[in-house]
C-alpha cells in the first residue's frame, strides 16, 4: 500500500489478499482512490477497486473515509457498489501498541456487511463476516519499514443471515478429557467451538 500526492490530494493504491496453503488463493483485491481532507483527522476516499479472486471479478465503485478516531485507532470503512449494483460495506479498525523501541503490537479487526444478493460469488442478503488479527510489527532502524508477522489470527462468531453464506465458516475447537457416565463406561472429551463467518 502507498500514496503520491500532497496534504490536500493524495492517490492512494491499496492491495490485499487471502491464500490458504494448499487451497492457493482465496481472496485477491487492489484499490485505487482519490483522497481529500474533510476534518483534522479524516480523508474522504473515493475510487475504484477490481477483485481477482474469487472468481468471477468483480468491480467496485468506493466511498469512504480513512483516517485516526480517538485513542489513535486507525480507522477505514467503505462503501461498495459493484458493477452489477451489489452494495456492500466494510470497515476496518487498528491500534499500535508500542512494546519497546523497535517492537509494535498491532491488533486489528474487520466487517463486511452484504446488503444485497451475488449468487456468482456466494455473497448473501445482509451477511456479514469478520475476523480479527494480532500482529507484531519490529523496526530494524528508523528509517526502514517496519517487518509485520501475524502471531494470531481468526474469525468473530456471526449468526447466519442468508442461507448462502459469504464463505465456509472456520471451527476452532479446544477439547479436554473429563470423566462420563456413558453406556460403555469408557472417558470421554468436553470441547469448545468457535465458529465464524
Amino acid at each position: 500500500n502507498g500514496w503520491v500526492g500532497n496534504d490536500d490530494h493524495k492517490l492512494a493504491l491499496k492491495s490485499e489478499g487471502e491464500t490458504v496453503i494448499g487451497k492457493g488463493t482465496e481472496s485477491a483485491e487492489i484499490q485505487l482512490l482519490y483522497r481529500r481532507p474533510i476534518s483534522d483527522f479524516f480523508d474522504l476516499q473515493a475510487g475504484v477497486r477490481h477483485d481477482l479472486r474469487p472468481d468471477p471479478d468483480r468491480t467496485y465503485g468506493v466511498i469512504g473515509v480513512q483516517g485516526v478516531a480517538p485513542q489513535f485507532v486507525e480507522t477505514d470503512a467503505s462503501l461498495f457498489v459493484s458493477e452489477n449494483g451489489d452494495v456492500s460495506f466494510r470497515i476496518e479498525v487498528e491500534r499500535d501498541f508500542l512494546l519497546s523501541q523497535r517492537l509494535v503490537l498491532q491488533p486489528s479487526a474487520e466487517i463486511s456487511v452484504a446488503f444485497s444478493e451475488d449468487t456468482a460469488i456466494e455473497s448473501g442478503r445482509a451477511s456479514m463476516t469478520s475476523n480479527w488479527v494480532f500482529a507484531c510489527a519490529m523496526r530494524s532502524g528508523a528509517s526502514s519499514p517496519p517487518i509485520s508477522v501475524s502471531i494470531g489470527s481468526g474469525n468473530f462468531p456471526t449468526p447466519p443471515t442468508s442461507p448462502r453464506k459469504m464463505a465456509r465458516p472456520s471451527t476452532a475447537c479446544s477439547s479436554s478429557p473429563v470423566s462420563a457416565s456413558g453406556s460403555d463406561g469408557a472417558d470421554g472429551w468436553q470441547g469448545a467451538c468457535l465458529n465464524g463467518g
